[in-house]
């Protein structure tokens, strides 16, 4: 948010995934084990209201503010970029910024990465990949952390991460 943080990068990264997961949202041991038991809570129940979203996040990606990007081959990106003013703060200074004046932004970016071989917009679709960067007085939203998106989002595809379900 503008000024100061109104959410963090890991509520973000939380909020990305409850609509990634068709709102369900997750919450898994400290310890992350593959197999330990996560409890889940239905946030959304409404199948629409998620696929209404995730429309909304593609057109970022297709025609918004983070059309510029990168595509990444066989990926397809939901999307929402921030660009967050905040003026210089104290602790800044030892980096040449001053206090109470003007900075450059920080730059947010919330993504959902899935394979391109399912439907668009599906409330409920395996393997996406839900991601947040923030990238402090990076600039616009697409700029700094849009790329570092792309660029992980690219990662993961390459890994395996977001192949064809049973390929």
């Amino acid at each position: 948010g503008q000024g100061a943080a109104a959410m963090s990068v890991a509520q973000a990264a939380r909020l990305i995934a409850v609509v990634g997961a068709g709102g369900l949202h997750r919450r898994c041991p400290p310890s992350l084990e593959a197999d330990a038991a996560c409890q889940e809570t239905a946030v959304v129940q409404d199948d629409l209201a998620i696929e209404v979203i995730l429309s909304g996040l593609l057109r970022v990606v297709d025609s918004g503010t983070a059309r510029r990007l990168p595509k990444v081959d066989g990926v397809r990106v939901y999307a929402k970029t921030g660009t967050a003013d905040d003026p210089g703060r104290t602790d800044e200074s030892p980096w040449g910024i001053e206090p109470a004046a003007y900075a450059t932004p920080h730059s947010w970016f919330i993504a959902l990465a899935e394979s391109e071989a399912h439907p668009a917009s599906q409330a409920h679709t395996p393997g996406r990949l839900a991601i947040a960067v923030v990238v402090p007085r990076g600039g616009s939203g697409a700029g700094a952390a849009g790329h570092a998106a792309v660029d992980i989002i690219g990662a993961a595809r390459d890994l395996g991460y977001l192949a064809e379900e049973g390929s």
